[in-house]
């Protein structure tokens, strides 16, 4: 191979120098089963035909000489292995191979470090000398040195032109500083004043707040006087409904007895009304007797008496319960004739329980009382 001529550039590639000494040589071999092989000491590995060669040998840098590529056949071998791992499902390295490869990766490792550790030795070493030469130029040309040797170089011209640039520039640095100077105190005042209306905004939610408070408070005062109220109104509505009930009860009653024939009313069933009923009664006296209510000397005074004399005080004892009642619900009836009403025989007392008063009349006979028919 060596003596075969050829150029390699930076783009050549594996495949490109198989081909050309195939070429060379004038074999007809495909390339996939020849590749080209890097020895080192004692270490092989295959290179693939997309490898810039040129590249891979320069990286080496001063162990080319130890380097060598090799053009092998690895058709054979890519079969092998194919039947090897038909047999079995996987295929181990070997032990010693496994010992080669990991000394050379600690053998690189080592040669790492030591080339790591060198360069930080130089870096240190030119940052030294660096320094020193910088000292003893100050010292000799002091330490503006670098700018009188540009300078030197430049033309006054340019000189020129760089200080008015440095100029223009200062100026614009003034300005700008003077900029933001005011806009730092318009940024301060607008701080301040937002302070300000921040701690106004505070306390007058503080009072809203309270407002709120007492208002929620005096709300459920109302809620609560409100719901009094409804109750009071719903009681009364009851307390009228049934005033209104139990007067429509004694307008009834007293459309029955208007109604009545007092001549067809029986004489027992006068006397047994009494003011201890639960309905409204009546009681007559004599005029002897005065307050005093009838007995069972007054049944056997009144059956002496003619049937006549028995049917006058009926109707009389009748007209004046049905007049106490009359006035008791506020309706004036006219007098029966041939009868004469005394005004000393009526009283009417006022006393009222449900809206409706309960009365009392009395005669010098006797008393003559009216209840609610409650």
């Amino acid at each position: 191979m060596s003596e075969i001529p050829f150029w390699v550039t930076i783009t050549t590639t594996c495949a490109d120098v198989i081909s050309s000494l195939l070429d060379a040589e004038n074999k007809s071999i495909p390339i996939e089963q020849l590749a080209i092989v890097e020895h080192w000491k004692g270490v092989q590995r295959p290179l693939s035909n997309d490898c810039k060669i040129h590249k891979l040998w320069t990286a080496w840098g001063d162990e080319k000489t130890r380097v060598k590529f090799v053009l092998k056949r690895i058709g054979r071998k890519r079969r092998r292995r194919k039947r090897y791992e038909s047999k079995d499902d996987v295929v181990y390295p070997r032990s010693s191979e496994i010992e080669k490869l990991m000394r050379i990766i600690v053998s690189q490792g080592e040669t790492i470090r030591t080339q790591l550790v060198k360069l930080h030795e130089r870096e240190k070493q030119i940052d030294v000398i660096e320094e020193t030469v910088h000292d003893a130029r100050t010292k000799l040309a002091g330490k503006d040195y670098l700018l009188r040797a540009l300078n030197e170089e430049g033309g006054p011209k340019e000189l020129v032109e760089l200080n008015e640039r440095l100029g223009e520039t200062e100026e614009r640095i003034v300005e700008l500083s003077s900029r933001l100077e005011e806009e730092s105190g318009e940024c301060r005042e607008m701080i301040t004043s937002s302070r300000e209306d921040c701690l106004r905004l505070r306390i007058l939610n503080d009072a809203s707040s309270e407002e709120i408070s007492q208002n929620q408070r005096s709300i459920s005062g109302v809620r609560d006087l409100v719901n009094e109220r409804t109750e009071l109104a719903s009681r009364l509505e009851e307390e009228l409904d049934r005033a209104d009930f139990e007067e429509r009860e004694l307008r009834a009653k007293l459309d029955r007895i208007s109604n009545m024939d007092p001549l067809k009313v029986p004489t027992s069933d006068v006397r047994n009304i009494s003011p201890q009923s639960s309905t409204s009664g009546y009681v007559e006296d004599d005029d002897d007797e005065g307050e005093e209510g009838f007995g069972e000397e007054e049944v056997e005074e009144e059956d002496d008496f003619s049937p006549r004399e028995t049917s006058s005080s009926k109707k009389l004892s009748f007209s004046k319960f049905t007049k106490s009642i009359l006035k008791a619900v506020g309706v004036s009836l006219p007098p029966p004739p041939g009868l004469k009403a005394k005004d000393e025989d009526i009283l009417l007392d006022d006393n009222s329980d449900t809206g409706l008063s309960s009365l009392h009349s009395s005669t010098d006979e006797g008393t003559y009382t009216l209840d609610t028919l409650v």
